[in-house]
């Protein structure tokens, strides 16, 4: 979860930093903060097509973790998604063990 969420999240926010900063050129503070981007992954053309595949990159993952949440809940005898909304564990079936 932590290289998918919170990796994935920092690489889109620095990507699209840098790809904001591009318009003052360098030397400008942005572009000396994020500069470094186009250094490390190219021209900006390679930064772009990077930061968009890390949004279906972040987006797929998104879905499919949602599918398998709710898929767990109904297949499972617990609540998962209702525990998460309410705090309150209840279970659809006796537990096993």
């Amino acid at each position: 979860m932590f290289a998918m969420f919170v990796l994935g999240t920092l690489f889109m926010i620095v990507t699209g930093f840098a790809l904001y900063a591009q318009q003052w050129g360098w030397g400008d503070t942005p572009m000396d903060l994020f500069g470094w981007v186009f250094v490390v992954f190219g021209d900006p053309q390679n930064v772009r097509t990077l930061h968009h595949l890390g949004m279906w990159y972040v987006l797929l993952f998104v879905m499919i973790h949602m599918y398998m949440v709710f898929r767990e809940d109904i297949m499972s005898g617990e609540s998962v998604v209702g525990t998460m909304v309410s705090g309150i564990r209840m279970f659809k079936r006796e537990p096993r063990g």
